[in-house]
Parts: C-alpha cells; structure tokens; sequence
C-alpha cells in the first residue's frame, strides 16, 4: 500500500519534524558551543547533591564521562548534565512502568 501526499502535506511534515527536533538540536548546538567548565568530583558532587564516593564510582564505571590531569579525574559540565537527564528519563520510565 502506497500512500501519495500532496506537496502541502509534505511541508506540513516537515514543518512538523523540525519543531519535534528542534530541542535536541538546541542541546548539541549549546554542548559543543558554549564554554565547558571542567569540575572534580567534589564539585560533581555538590552539583548533584550526592556523596562524592558515589560520583568517583559512576566515574570509574564510566556512567559519568571523564578525563585526568595527574591523578586527578575531571568531568566537563556538559557531560555531568547528560548524565543527570539520563538518570532522569530512567526515573520517569520506571514510573511510567508501575502505573
């Protein structure tokens, strides 16, 4: 079955995709493009309001992207953000789950 739209339907939905689209494009455009804090895990930590052996353990098992200096493992800003919506789209899936 073949479905035949009208040049008017397909301006409709491309209009469509580009509003549906249009967050996650602003998120990469601001990720790549906007000055990049670095943060320690103490500074992780307080961002996320957590204990910061929790914030070393996410880093050591990779959840949390990181990098060193020294001996010290850093996190750029908008890798802990992605981390933190991550965490937050899998609360509203498993609440999502019990209902």
């Amino acid at each position: 079955m073949k479905i035949e739209l009208s040049p008017e339907d397909n301006k409709d939905i491309a209009g469509d995709l580009a509003e549906a689209l249009k967050p996650a494009i602003f998120e990469l455009i601001e990720r790549h493009y906007r000055h990049d804090e670095n943060m320690d895990a103490k500074q992780v930590a307080r961002f996320l309001n957590v204990s910061e052996d929790f914030i070393k353990k996410k880093i050591r098992s990779g959840e949390i992207q990181s990098f060193r200096i020294g001996r010290k493992p850093l996190c750029k800003r908008s890798d802990v953000l992605i981390y933190e919506k991550k965490q937050m789209l899998c609360t509203k899936n498993k609440l999502k789950v019990i209902k």
